[in-house]
């Protein structure tokens, strides 16, 4: 999913941290309940703007703007193994090395989870071929 914010509370009509919500469970919230800017002007919407606004897939957003525009895609959580290896995955499917990188946090020292991060992408910007059992 691609939320910025560790809860759901400010541009979700739901409430509560996002790693505590099953994924059917995110994918119902309504994401348009924002306006203005993030600064201190912006507010929360009691009732959602559109009917329609789901919290997007990263799957799904690459599949709608992959190619299109520049992708500075965050990882803020921990990520585990799994959806480092997805975000890997789907980096290389839609060729995301001329106009998109990856930024996995500013801690010190670098989790064991980011340094296989790194080499798979390392791995895929070679020649691509068994890159999974090269960076992990």
């Amino acid at each position: 999913m691609v939320i910025h914010d560790a809860t759901v509370d400010r541009t979700t009509d739901g409430q509560g941290e996002i790693s505590t919500f099953p994924l059917a469970a995110l994918q119902e919230l309504n994401a348009w309940c924002w306006q203005g800017s993030q600064a201190e002007d912006g507010t929360r919407r009691t009732t959602p703007a559109d009917t329609a606004a789901r919290i997007p897939s990263f799957a799904g957003l690459l599949d709608a703007l992959a190619g299109r525009v520049g992708m500075n895609i965050p990882l803020k959580s921990n990520p585990t193994a799994v959806m480092l290896a997805e975000v890997c995955r789907l980096f290389h499917h839609h060729n995301l090395y001329p106009s998109g990188y990856v930024v996995t946090g500013r801690k010190l020292p670098v989790s064991r989870e980011q340094q296989k991060f790194r080499r798979w992408l390392r791995a895929l910007a070679g020649d691509g071929a068994d890159c999974e059992a090269r960076a992990l």
